[in-house]
């Protein structure tokens, strides 16, 4: 029965990859197409404008589509995404007005992140209380910011793959640190940008009553910030 689960597991890979082989073939003719419109065209490169084309496009088909497709398939959108962004920046001359729409945009992506964040964000309590890693390994997978916090043993709980209450709080702990280290080096936009998101993170988990509130209220991570929502 075992070796079933495993074939019908192997069928659903393979029919994956074969439906994302034509994307990624897609994806490196974009990508060898962009950096050669960016070296060529330098400072009058349009790149900003099919920038936020894709954005458009991401957001539209993200959001209607009803289909079991592979999150692969979004997840090679946004590097293609990131892609022009990178080669329109390094075009454009830092003094350039075009550099100022490209800036836009990126704050635009950063916002939208954020809207995700508070709609996605219960689902996300749910599954860390109930220490969910039931995902692809390269998916689940931590970070090096997280190895790093897991190689200081002063950090405190070493955190797994998947999610957990360790992982979430690390990650609030960051924003933290981000909204710090803005006010240190002078950036408003950034210091309340991640401000934004710890106070949206505060306002998600106080409307829940779980092991990740607890333990958040239990390391005093947002005494400033009233959370309402459930009692201690």
């Amino acid at each position: 029965m075992q070796s079933d689960k495993h074939s019908i597991s192997r069928q659903d890979a393979d029919g994956a990859e074969e439906t994302l082989s034509p994307r990624m073939k897609i994806s490196a003719i974009y990508r060898q197409g962009t950096a050669q419109a960016a070296q060529q065209e330098g400072e009058n490169t349009n790149l900003w404008q099919s920038a936020y084309s894709m954005q458009i496009s991401i957001d539209r088909r993200y959001s209607v589509s009803e289909d079991p497709r592979p999150a692969d398939t979004f997840e090679i959108d946004l590097h293609d995404l990131w892609f022009t962004y990178y080669h329109a920046s390094r075009a454009i001359p830092s003094n350039h007005p075009s550099q100022y729409r490209l800036i836009f945009e990126l704050l635009q992506a950063q916002a939208k992140a954020n809207m995700w964040l508070a709609h996605a964000g219960p689902k996300i309590i749910t599954l860390s209380d109930n220490l969910w890693n039931d995902c692809p390994e390269d998916a689940g997978s931590v970070g090096t910011l997280v190895l790093l916090h897991n190689d200081d043993e002063a950090r405190g709980q070493e955190i797994s793959a998947g999610f957990s209450p360790p992982r979430w709080m690390f990650w609030l702990g960051r924003m933290q640190e981000v909204v710090e280290e803005a006010k240190q080096n002078g950036d408003d936009s950034l210091g309340e940008f991640a401000a934004k998101v710890v106070n949206n993170m505060a306002l998600i988990v106080g409307g829940t009553d779980s092991i990740v509130r607890r333990e958040v209220k239990a390391a005093g991570m947002l005494d400033d910030i009233d959370m309402g929502g459930f009692g201690p």
